[in-house]
């Protein structure tokens, strides 16, 4: 029973991975224009109310207005561009790094990496491998509830990996790692 329930704090935490990650990517110089362009095309004035002013503005430019949308839609969590990295920095509880083995004398370099997202029961955690830069090129959703062993999530689609590599790779720039 207690896995059903870390199973299901996992998915929580993948959901918020993936809304980081779209909003870590998003072009928020152009979501800016693009209300720019809608405030100061005079609609406002225009119209009664602010659905008015948005539908008139959408008729006559569908295509901004479609991307408009799908850039607000990704962006309705969070304020601007540092918000977002606000949240993603005061995500994780703990960011560790760890090395293979080594030779003596031999200079230690980081393999794997573990980002814990909660902890106690249930608990839930990224890990993942670094590549030869020092940049995480591996991600997987880990979970576990008390007493029992830590297992990877099934990831459902290749945007939910990307997005859990994405936020990992925000995580720990190669920087951290060398």
């Amino acid at each position: 029973m207690s896995d059903d329930r870390a199973k299901h704090q996992a998915e929580l935490k993948l959901e918020d991975l993936v809304r980081f990650a779209a909003a870590l990517d998003l072009d928020w110089g152009r979501l800016e224009e693009l209300r720019d362009a809608y405030d100061n095309e005079g609609y406002t004035d225009q119209c009664e109310t602010e659905e008015g002013a948005k539908a008139s503005w959408a008729i006559d430019n569908p295509d901004d207005a479609q991307e408009l949308a799908e850039l607000e839609k990704i962006a309705e969590d969070f304020d601007d561009e540092e918000d977002v990295q606000r949240q993603v920095d005061e995500f994780p509880i703990d960011i560790s790094v760890r090395s293979g083995w080594q030779g003596l004398g031999e200079k230690l370099e980081a393999e794997e990496y573990s980002i814990l997202l909660c902890t106690g029961g249930p608990a839930v955690r990224i890990t993942g491998d670094f590549d030869r830069w020092g940049t995480p090129h591996t991600a997987k959703l880990e979970y576990q509830d008390w007493y029992t062993q830590w297992t990877e999530l099934y990831i459902d689609t290749p945007e939910e990996g990307e997005a859990v590599l994405r936020v990992a790779q925000y995580l720990i720039p190669e920087v951290f790692v060398g």
